[in-house]
């Protein structure tokens, strides 16, 4: 074996590994980010199978659209930037980031109904509170309001 060929053996070898490494990461910490496991905490077994399924069906189901999702932003990313700046490309891309979002929502909504019609009425009614926790706007806060908003009506 040559020299060269050697050195790229040995770099195509480490690529790998650290590819490999980065996707294992990934996945790790998109688990953490999975409420199925809570979701399913406290429901019968059969309900339990039902949201595991429900779950997997959608992460394989959505794989396309989160990758037209990322090459949207990267888009968006490129018309920004441009030396030039153009604002109707700015417009397209954002209304194509906001199509797949709104598509994204539509699938979840779909999804969510489909596995409530399913659930029994005890294992609906214990996930009323994270069903409509996960519809709510986050923002950057978290969920919680922000310090400066007002109170809810009736909370003081």
């Amino acid at each position: 074996m040559t020299k060269n060929l050697k050195i790229l053996l040995t770099i195509s070898i480490l690529a790998n590994v650290l590819l490999a490494g980065a996707l294992g990461g990934m996945v790790m910490d998109h688990r953490k980010d999975m409420p199925w496991e809570k979701m399913k905490e406290g429901l019968s077994p059969e309900s339990q199978e039902l949201v595991t399924r429900m779950f997997q069906d959608n992460w394989k189901n959505m794989s396309s659209t989160m990758r037209q999702s990322v090459d949207n932003r990267d888009y968006l990313a490129d018309v920004v930037r441009a030396d030039e700046f153009d604002p109707k490309a700015f417009d397209e891309a954002v209304k194509r980031i906001r199509g797949v979002q709104d598509l994204i929502s539509k699938k979840k909504t779909e999804s969510t109904k489909d596995l409530l019609s399913q659930l029994p009425p005890d294992d609906r009614k214990k996930l009323a509170d994270q069903v409509a926790n996960s519809f709510a706007w986050k923002g950057r806060h978290g969920g919680k309001a922000p310090h400066n908003m007002p109170p809810k009506p009736g909370s003081q």
